[in-house]
């Protein structure tokens, strides 16, 4: 691994390019997770910028794979409710027969219920992926990005089995080269 005293010199446009590369793999989904570890296997070595990066960005992405499962898991469940309530809600209507008054504002309602579901997983996918592709924008101009929740946590674990950070004295301010 590079010295302590290359940690007090801004990343090449070579670490920079990699690590924002792990992070816009994201857009790749599962693939993505694949180039960030491979991104990270190779270059934990090489360069503490890229190797901090390239986890960070493979630890978000394991966490947007798994909200993914979550959102689905949710759907499918919504899509269970609907079959409930509408079971529930038109047992007692005989056959032939009308749903009445308020008994057709819970069908109406659970209907929808999927429908939003699937809005909220689009939405909040969309908003993971802006969030990955901001981290690649921030590792392109050299700065000491990290994500909410992972950056600091990883940053503290890799200072305690490692010594020395993987961020530099020079403060994340973007380097000329």
């Amino acid at each position: 691994m590079d010295s302590p005293g290359d940690a007090l010199t801004p990343p090449s446009q070579d670490e920079r390019i990699t690590a924002a590369l792990a992070h816009a793999a994201i857009i790749l989904f599962l693939l993505g997770t694949a180039v960030s570890a491979v991104i990270w296997v190779t270059q934990k070595e090489k360069s503490r910028y890229v190797a901090f990066q390239a986890l960070q960005a493979l630890i978000y992405q394991l966490a947007t794979v798994l909200l993914g499962a979550l959102g689905f898991a949710c759907y499918f469940c919504s899509l269970i409710a609907v079959f409930i309530g509408l079971v529930a809600t038109t047992s007692g209507v005989p056959p032939g027969g009308e749903l009445q008054g308020t008994e057709v504002l819970p069908v109406v309602l659970l209907t929808f219920l999927p429908f939003g579901v699937l809005a909220l997983m689009l939405i909040g996918g969309i908003l993971l992926v802006l969030y990955g592709m901001w981290g690649g924008l921030q590792a392109l101009q050299g700065k000491p990005f990290r994500y909410v929740f992972i950056g600091r946590r990883l940053e503290r674990a890799l200072q305690e089995r490692g010594g020395v950070g993987p961020f530099t004295s020079w403060g994340g301010m973007s380097p000329g080269g």
